[in-house]
């Protein structure tokens, strides 16, 4: 299996990653980003259970029990080894080199999702999540999770049993793991210019090039969804009501479009 290699411009020094801008992607980030997203293809884009070589670094399992809280805080004690409550840097740098280089080539992407999904648990918009807000994010994508895992059930219970038996997860993870293989394959499509199987440096400038390109498409969707009395910004009233919807969609497993 090919395996991928993107430069360092986006892990600065395996403590945090960055994506351009003065707000770096953290190894805490990256723990809470853990836990929410599990195997959803359109979060992680692959399942621990499909990541080469036992590459798992503690993702959630395929089928589990939805329980985002309880799943931080397993992921949490994985890596706070002293217990002291928060991540030194040397615990930090021990979650990143876990990181396979399957998974750092996502990590720009994954980057901006957190962002995008922090701003809308950011309700006095400081750029921070408060234990409430963070614990309306863990109960929104609770729900969501239970609804990806009734989905899996109505898609592959064959014997309508209410659990997937053996033979049936080995039908969702050979889908899952097609998806992947053509994500990757996408992926080198559109990044890797010299035709390699490897992101190096120049093509991994390229990625983060690419960014305020996309920062801006997202930018103008929302507001073609949100921006009531068009005016080109939205304003508290509106950013509010965004925040709302979009917590709807989370829970009832679509993305941050509604789809």
């Amino acid at each position: 299996m090919t395996r991928f290699v993107l430069a360092g411009v986006v892990c600065m020094g395996l403590v945090a990653c960055s994506t351009g801008g003065d707000d770096p992607f953290s190894a805490e980030d990256e723990l809470l980003l853990t836990a929410i997203s599990g195997e959803e293809e359109d979060l992680a884009r692959i399942s621990s259970d499909l990541l080469p070589d036992g590459a798992t670094v503690g993702r959630p399992a395929l089928f589990r029990v939805c329980g985002v809280g309880s799943t931080h805080q397993q992921l949490w004690q994985q890596y706070d080894l002293d217990v002291d409550g928060a991540l030194s840097e040397d615990e930090r740098a021990a979650l990143w080199s876990e990181r396979s280089p399957v998974e750092r080539v996502q990590l720009v992407r994954r980057a901006l999702r957190f962002k995008r999904i922090r701003r809308v648990y950011d309700e006095d918009e400081n750029a921070e999540l408060s234990p409430a807000e963070r614990a309306n994010l863990e109960a929104d994508f609770t729900a969501r999770c239970q609804v990806k895992h009734d989905d899996l059930l109505a898609e592959f219970d064959i014997d309508d049993s209410g659990v997937l038996e053996p033979p049936e997860r080995l039908v969702v993870r050979a889908e899952r793991l097609e998806n992947a293989l053509e994500f990757r394959a996408d992926f080198l499509d559109s990044w890797d210019a010299d035709g390699d199987g490897h992101i190096d440096p120049d093509e991994a400038r390229e990625i983060r090039d690419a960014i305020p390109a996309q920062i801006e498409a997202y930018r103008v969707e929302q507001l073609a969804l949100f921006d009531a009395n068009g005016d080109g910004v939205l304003d508290a009233d509106e950013r509010a009501a965004q925040r709302a919807q979009q917590r709807e969609w989370i829970a009832a497993g679509l993305d941050l479009r509604g789809q």
